[in-house]
């Protein structure tokens, strides 16, 4: 029996209100107030990142290399873990774009906004951003709830099978020891699915979107093993290819359950707590150390993009709707159908 307070508890009891005479709660964006329970997310991710902080202080040589190597760092590093968020934002518009096309008429530049707004909104528990996001293609992309959903499990399936192929990867080329050589290896997957999407589409074949959306969200994976990458030598710390595509498969697990917005405090320790698992006896607790440290580096990163990105797709999407009224047909125009 499906929990009355569940999130797809909500979104199917949303559906069967849609298909009935009412109006469905996605379709108005107005949802019954679940004061307490946001509160009790709120908290609870909290909590988890203050106790991450904590456990860091507490480990004061780990903490104490971190900021030295930090402080050293190079520019390059400091840039691209701030950037690379910004890849993962667009991969992620791609590849929702793509699967929502084959239900709906939605505009590369509308789920852009979507998404972008929705990475800010969903860092309050319960993924507010989106339901808002599935109640904007409901009202103004004519998109069935039902389609929405079907989109969103699609996207984790391909997440799935991005990770599976990168760490098949990462773990054959393991004993290479040109680093560039790895790298270079890691990407050898989304390029040969990009090339086979290419083709379908060039051949006609209705199933090009999906492996399209694959290329794509292979992309916003590698973006996240460049990020822990990235941290990791931040932090003074630097992880063997295989592991940093482990955590960050790891990563992905914990953002997708919703009681804290975007995996806060579960994500840090979920990543601390694997490279706890796979440390020697006796180096756990510094392990888990390490694995928190670079989790809140990569956190603080992430929000250094993600304010100003939420807060103008939020405006953005505002002053379509106000310059579109309530005119769902306006905002489906041919000039913006982005098909």
């Amino acid at each position: 029996m499906m929990p009355r307070g569940s999130l797809i508890g909500r979104v199917l009891r949303a559906f069967r209100a849609d298909s009935g005479a009412g109006k469905s709660p996605l379709l108005t964006g107005k949802f019954p107030p679940r004061p307490l329970r946001r509160v009790v997310g709120g908290v609870i991710g909290l909590g988890l990142l203050v106790a991450a902080v904590w456990a860091v202080w507490s480990q004061r040589p780990v903490l104490t290399e971190a900021l030295g190597s930090l402080r050293d760092a190079p520019a390059g590093l400091v840039v691209g873990a701030m950037l690379l968020p910004l890849v993962s934002w667009l991969a992620t518009a791609a590849t929702f774009w793509l699967l929502s096309n084959r239900y709906a008429r939605v505009p590369m530049g509308d789920m852009v906004l979507l998404i972008g707004a929705a990475w800010l909104l969903n860092y309050l528990p319960f993924r507010p951003g989106m339901v808002g996001r599935v109640a904007f293609h409901r009202k103004y992309h004519e998109m069935a709830i039902a389609d929405s959903v079907r989109v969103m499990i699609s996207a984790m399936v391909l997440s799935g099978i991005s990770l599976g192929m990168l760490l098949a990867v990462a773990v054959g080329v393991s004993r290479v020891e040109l680093p560039l050589v790895r790298a270079a290896c890691l990407a050898g997957p989304t390029v040969a699915v990009g090339v086979v999407a290419g083709a379908a589409r060039a051949a006609g074949w209705s199933w090009w979107r999906e492996v399209a959306a694959l290329c794509v969200r292979s992309l916003d994976m590698l973006a996240w093993v460049g990020r822990y990458a990235i941290v990791f030598a931040l932090v003074g710390q630097p992880l063997a290819l295989e592991h940093v595509v482990a955590v960050a498969a790891v990563c992905q697990v914990a953002m997708v359950v919703p009681l804290t917005g975007n995996g806060l405090g579960l994500r840090e320790w979920a990543v601390g707590l694997m490279l706890a698992v796979v440390a020697a006896t006796g180096m756990r607790e510094q392990a888990a150390a390490i694995g928190l440290t670079a989790d809140l580096v990569n956190r603080a990163a992430e929000l250094v993009l993600v304010v100003p990105v939420g807060l103008w797709c939020s405006w953005m999407l505002a002053r379509l709707v106000k310059q579109q009224g309530e005119n769902p047909a306006a905002v489906m125009s041919p000039s913006r159908s982005g098909r």
